[in-house]
């Protein structure tokens, strides 16, 4: 049975926007008979890996030194089958808390420099990394907006040598939530059963197809019409006839 392990790196956590296609899309993989767990990082002890190396000395038994959780939830992720990383974008990335974990697979970085493709690099030193799946959301109308983070993931994987076998980015995301008298469900209910179909998909075939990538992307409603009511509503809640998260 193929076990999914989502990372939900976002500061709201259960109640963020992030998390409503995280569980759209585990609920595929789980009809498509995959075992999923969710963890919320916002809820752990994580803190940054301050690169004292304990972790690779012998003489103290290899063990990270910050007595935290991040040593259990790394062997977490290693006993998944895939690991599913989710994130809103904050400035042009994923969050801080995701990154904090990220920062604690140091240990499965080999210490000593390589050479590939004629450039130094310290390759992954696992026998086995699980394959990723990445998951963003972010309130700018373009899908342009997570390039930086998409790379940011892929030259990690190239040091790993594991594989990134989906990536699903959605921009207009404030129409799930964040300002709800945005909401459109005549485009939001069709496109969270597209991610569920997506979930049952990667469980299936162990990765999206192109057409299915493709309609991940495409947008929820115009960009002109995302723009404009998006600012209006800002400007509600900016003049504070309304609140951030209030439903129509």
């Amino acid at each position: 049975m193929t076990r999914i392990v989502a990372f939900n790196g976002s500061p709201r956590g259960k109640n963020s926007r992030t998390q409503i296609l995280v569980e759209a899309f585990l609920e595929g993989a789980r009809r498509a008979g995959a075992e999923t767990e969710t963890v919320f990082l916002a809820e752990h002890s994580i803190l940054p890996c301050d690169e004292c190396m304990s972790c690779r000395v012998l003489n103290n038994g290899g063990e990270c030194a910050r007595g935290d959780e991040g040593p259990a939830l790394l062997e977490k992720a290693l006993n998944a089958d895939t690991v599913l990383f989710a994130t809103p974008l904050i400035m042009d990335s994923m969050s801080g808390i995701l990154k904090t974990f990220l920062e604690r697979w140091l240990p499965l970085v080999d210490s000593r420099f390589q050479a590939r493709h004629g450039q130094g690099t310290m390759p992954g030193r696992a026998a086995r990394i699980p394959d990723w799946i990445i998951l963003s959301t972010c309130s700018f109308p373009e899908q342009f907006h997570f390039q930086a983070m998409s790379r940011t993931f892929r030259e990690l994987s190239k040091r790993f040598g594991n594989r990134i076998a989906a990536e699903i980015y959605r921009g207009e995301a404030d129409l799930f939530g964040r300002l709800g008298q945005m909401s459109h469900p005549e485009v939001l209910e069709p496109y969270l059963d597209l991610v569920r179909s997506a979930g049952s998909e990667f469980v299936k075939n162990g990765g999206l197809s192109a057409d299915t990538a493709e309609l991940l992307d495409r947008p929820l409603i115009p960009y002109e019409q995302y723009v404009a009511e998006g600012n209006a509503a800002w400007d509600r809640i900016l003049e504070g006839t309304c609140r951030i998260d209030e439903t129509p």
